[in-house]
């Protein structure tokens, strides 16, 4: 089959996009600007999640109510704005262990008793063993909204929940970080060097739209169908056993403790 692939909007290749998602599995934060934070894991990325009284994180995968919620954080992620579309309810909460009323409203809205928890080590990441920041180019959202006629990109990028989108790439050309190198290659984007570890696999969250919970019914065949035409199709396939992956899982090759940050318009380039 003739491949499918993008080409790029812009020759440089270039940050687009920050996300940080302080609460698990709640909404994102969008930044100009990020330091790394402890870990393989942007500051504030995932720091806090929301735990059951059986000792369970309260997830998109096991609970669709997570959907329900809207989430304002403040720059810093010390406070937060929710609001609970089940109950109508919202308020302005300090994000902080112990907080006795957020855990009550969040209670509430999960219907049953849950506590606010905290790692800033990044171990609320999906793979808390292997958590990385997770990269994707803006172009493989924009084929992925179009695959199931979504109403713009960023659905797309809500769904996938990725921290950093790229700009310049084609679609699929990030899965190549991971998969042209048994290590997986090294990159710079700003002053900062990193390693691409693995293509991400995806769970059940994309198929669910991120407000309502209604599910794409067969998201993940349609995803395998279309993905198969792209590029870097045969590697993923051979390196992972399946073509459900999205987005590529970076960790900070080198740490030098001066400039540890990333700011949108960064430039990308490969390192030899």
């Amino acid at each position: 089959m003739e491949s499918l692939d993008s080409a790029p909007s812009v020759t440089d290749k270039r940050l687009g996009a920050i996300y940080v998602y302080p609460i698990k599995s709640l909404d994102r934060l969008e930044l100009s600007a990020v330091s790394l934070g402890p870990g393989n894991s942007l500051l504030n990325d995932r720091r806090f999640a929301i735990r059951n009284a059986h000792g369970v994180l309260v997830n998109g995968k096991r609970n669709p109510f997570v959907h329900r919620l809207r989430c304002r954080f403040a720059n810093d992620a010390s406070t937060v704005f929710i609001n609970s579309e089940l109950s109508g309810r919202s308020g302005e909460f300090e994000l902080s262990i112990g907080n006795d009323n957020l855990n009550a409203f969040l209670s509430s809205h999960f219907c049953e008793d849950v506590t606010l928890i905290e790692d800033v080590g990044g171990r609320f990441l999906d793979d808390p063993d292997d958590s990385a920041i997770t990269l994707i180019s803006e172009e493989t959202l924009r084929v992925i909204a179009d695959w199931y006629h979504l109403v713009n990109v960023d659905e797309a990028t809500r769904r996938l929940r990725p921290n950093l989108v790229m700009t310049g790439f084609s679609a699929f050309e990030e899965d190549s970080l991971s998969l042209d190198a048994d290590m997986g290659c090294e990159f710079r984007l700003g002053a900062l060097s990193w390693r691409a570890i693995k293509t991400c696999p995806r769970c059940v969250v994309p198929s669910r739209h991120p407000d309502t919970a209604a599910v794409l019914t067969g998201f993940q065949k349609t995803f395998v169908e279309n993905r198969s035409a792209y590029r870097h199709a045969s590697e993923l396939e051979v390196a992972t056993g399946h073509l459900y992956h999205a987005s590529v899982c970076c960790i900070p090759a080198h740490r030098t403790g001066a400039d540890n940050s990333l700011v949108l318009g960064d430039v990308f380039s490969l390192l030899s």
